[in-house]
């Protein structure tokens, strides 16, 4: 029975996960033949459970990657949303003086640049988003381009100025 006794020992640490201990009988009997196969399926099971845990690991990764993604997109529309929203708001209150006759003639033309101009920097952010959605469907590699920051700058002042002056802020550029 010893064999019987070595092979149930070897059984029970296996059902504990324990497989570093195998069967050392070496005989050609059924009881030898049974712990050979024994020894098989604990090399087999432990190197199953590896590979499950490895591939466990890589699912949490995915998931944290695919949370972290969607807490970006949805900061990115909210930020989005935001940025649409502010050129939005200046072209409606530009138009709505002019359109009840609040502005000087000499204005005029001041008010209709800056329609123009919170109108293609809604253009530019619209266009913008497309490409985003464009970059979700295929991945490329991303263009890069050159920006007059300056520029760009002078144009967050000529934005700004309106709001600012109402709360007696000076902006220098």
């Amino acid at each position: 029975t010893k064999p019987v006794k070595e092979l149930s020992s070897v059984a029970e640490k296996m059902s504990n996960m324990d497989f570093s201990v195998k069967y050392s009988g070496h005989d050609r009997s059924e009881i030898g033949l049974l712990g050979h196969s024994i020894n098989k399926m604990s090399d087999k099971l432990e190197q199953n459970i590896s590979e499950l845990k490895a591939a466990n690991i890589q699912l949490q990764r995915d998931i944290e990657l695919k949370d972290k993604a969607e807490e970006m997109r949805s900061e990115f529309l909210s930020n989005v949303s935001h940025e649409l929203k502010t050129p939005l708001t200046s072209i409606s209150g530009y138009a709505e003086l002019m359109e009840n006759n609040l502005v000087d003639a000499e204005n005029i033309t001041n008010f209709a640049r800056a329609i123009h101009q919170n109108a293609d920097r809604l253009l530019t952010l619209i266009n913008d988003i497309i490409r985003l959605s464009e970059l979700d469907a295929i991945p490329q590699v991303p263009e890069f381009e050159e920006l007059d920051l300056y520029k760009i700058a002078q144009n967050c002042v000529q934005l700004l100025q309106v709001n600012a002056q109402n709360h007696n802020v000076r902006i220098l550029l």
